[in-house]
C-alpha cells in the first residue's frame, strides 16, 4: 500500500485542495466541485488514506446540501453510506450523528430530481425518487445490516427517531408515522398523533389514530411500546381529558377498549390464546370493520401472539401493510357504533383486570 506524507508539504497539498473547492462552491461551480471531491476521494483510498477519504465527501456532502444542492450532495452523502457498508463499518454514536446531520441538511428538497436538474449523474435514472428519501433508505438498509438483528431489522431505531421527528416538524404526520413504528419513542409517537388528531381528524375519529398505531405496533411484537403509546395519548390527549383517570375498559369508547384488551392480552397475560383473540374480535366487529386494514392487522396479531398458522399469499408481509401508515386516516363513515358486550370473555380473561394495566 503506498505510503502518504503527513509533513508540511502534505499539509500545503490539502490546504491548496481545500482552497479549490471554496473557491468552486462560491463560484457555483457544483458539478466540478462534486467531480473532484469524487476524483480525491478515490485517490485517498487507493492512498489506503481511508478516514481521510470518507471524513472529505462527508463534509463535501454537507456543503452541497448547504447550498441546496440535492443530487450533488445526495451522490456524495451516499458514497459515505457505501463507505460504511463495504467496510461493514459498526453503528457508533459518531455515525449516527453523522447520519442525523446530513438528513437534517436537505430542509425540504423539492419533492423529485428531475432529470433536467440533476447534474449527478448516478441520480439520472431515479428521477421520481426525492434524493432524502434516497439518502433515508440507504442510511436505514446500512444500518439493518451491521446493526443488532433484533433491533435493527428495519433499520436503527435512532435513525427512525431522528427521521419521524423531522417529518412531524415538517406536519408530514403520515410519513413521520411510517417511522415511528420503529423508533422506539412511544411518548413522542403519541404526541405526534395527537398533534395530527387535532388538527385533521373529526370528533368521532380521534380514537382510531391511536388504535391503528396500537394494532401496528402489535404486528412488529412491540406490546409494551405500543402500551406507553396507548397510555400517553388517553392521559394527555386534551379531548380525552374526561377518561384520563378513569381505568379501562371505558364506557362509550368500543375503540378504545379494542386496543385495551389487546395490549392487556399480550403484555399481562401468561397466554394469549385464540379463544381470547376470538372473543375480542366477536364483542368489537363493529370497531375492527369500520377500517378495512384493522382485519388484516388482527389476522397477523393472531400469528404473532397466539400461534395462528399464517395464510399463504402471493404477496404482503410487515412491508407491505405498513407502506403507507395511516393512509386510511380518511374520517370512518358514520359515528362510532356503541358495543354492547354481553358474550362473557372466556375463563383465561379473568386476567384481563384494569388494576395495572396502565401503571
Amino acid at each position: 500500500m503506498a505510503s502518504h506524507n503527513t509533513g508540511p508539504v502534505s499539509s500545503s497539498r490539502s490546504g491548496k485542495v481545500a482552497e479549490r473547492l471554496r473557491k468552486r462552491i462560491e463560484d457555483g461551480e457544483y458539478y466540478e466541485a462534486l467531480q473532484t471531491y469524487k476524483a480525491l476521494y478515490s485517490r485517498y483510498r487507493a492512498q489506503g488514506r481511508e478516514q481521510e477519504a470518507v471524513d472529505l465527501v462527508y463534509e463535501g456532502a454537507a456543503t452541497l446540501l448547504e447550498n441546496s444542492q440535492w443530487e450533488c450532495g445526495t451522490d456524495l452523502a451516499l458514497t459515505v453510506i457505501n463507505f460504511h457498508k463495504e467496510k461493514n463499518s459498526p453503528i457508533t454514536d459518531t455515525t449516527l450523528e453523522s447520519i442525523s446531520r446530513l438528513f437534517h441538511l436537505y430542509s425540504l428538497p423539492p419533492q423529485t430530481a428531475t432529470g433536467a436538474d440533476s447534474i449527478s449523474m448516478r441520480l439520472i435514472d431515479l428521477v421520481d425518487i426525492n434524493p432524502r428519501e434516497l439518502f433515508v433508505r440507504a442510511a436505514l438498509k446500512w444500518s439493518s445490516v451491521v446493526g443488532d438483528e433484533a433491533t435493527c431489522k428495519y433499520g436503527h431505531p435512532q435513525i427512525h427517531q431522528t427521521i419521524a421527528k423531522q417529518y412531524w416538524k415538517e406536519k408530514q404526520y403520515p410519513m413521520s408515522g411510517d417511522h415511528f413504528l420503529y423508533a422506539e419513542d412511544p411518548e413522542s409517537f403519541a404526541d405526534m398523533l395527537i398533534e395530527f388528531s387535532t388538527q385533521y381528524g373529526y370528533p368521532a375519529e380521534r380514537n382510531f389514530f391511536i388504535v391503528r398505531a396500537v394494532l401496528q405496533l402489535l404486528v412488529l411484537n412491540k406490546a409494551r411500546t405500543a402500551l406507553l403509546a396507548y397510555h400517553h395519548y388517553i392521559t394527555t390527549h386534551p379531548h380525552l381529558t374526561y377518561i384520563s383517570k378513569k381505568s379501562p375498559p371505558f364506557e362509550g369508547e368500543p375503540a378504545l377498549n379494542l386496543a385495551w384488551f389487546l395490549l392487556h392480552s399480550a403484555v399481562y397475560l401468561k397466554e394469549f390464546t385464540v379463544d381470547i383473540l376470538e372473543w375480542i374480535r366477536r364483542n368489537y366487529s363493529a370497531v375492527i370493520e369500520r377500517d378495512p386494514s384493522f382485519p388484516e392487522y388482527m389476522d397477523k396479531i393472531g400469528v404473532v401472539y397466539c400461534g395462528v398458522t399464517p395464510e399463504k399469499k402471493p404477496e404482503g408481509g410487515l412491508e407491505g401493510i405498513f407502506d403507507s401508515f395511516m393512509s386510511s386516516m380518511a374520517p370512518p363513515t358514520g359515528p362510532p357504533q356503541a358495543v354492547d358486550i354481553t358474550d362473557p370473555p372466556p375463563t383465561k380473561t379473568a386476567a384481563l383486570d384494569s388494576d395495572d394495566v396502565l401503571d
